[in-house]
């Protein structure tokens, strides 16, 4: 399953939280042992650990990419839509 991850979205939440002033994906994404697959037009599309614990068919949770990005633990269980993209 691929998370697509809006740039300016996630830059937000690690720039009120963070204070190393690098990129979110480089600083904290990619040591967390998420991997992009792919980038462009505003987002990347990230892999890793934690994106599909609890997914359904219609949601996933972003737990483990929030506390990756901003250092904070999630106690929610944040969901995103899935959208279905035939390959």
């Amino acid at each position: 399953m691929v998370y697509e991850a809006l740039y300016t979205k996630w830059g937000r939440y690690h720039g009120s939280r963070c204070t190393c002033g690098q990129d979110w994906v480089q600083a904290h994404a990619l040591p967390a042992g998420f991997r992009v697959v792919r980038e462009g037009n505003g987002f990347v599309a990230l892999v890793g650990p934690g994106l599909t614990v609890g997914v359904d068919e219609d949601h996933l949770t972003v737990a483990a990419l929030w506390a990756a990005v901003t250092g904070e633990a999630s106690g929610k269980t944040w969901p995103e839509r899935v959208r279905i993209v035939e390959r």
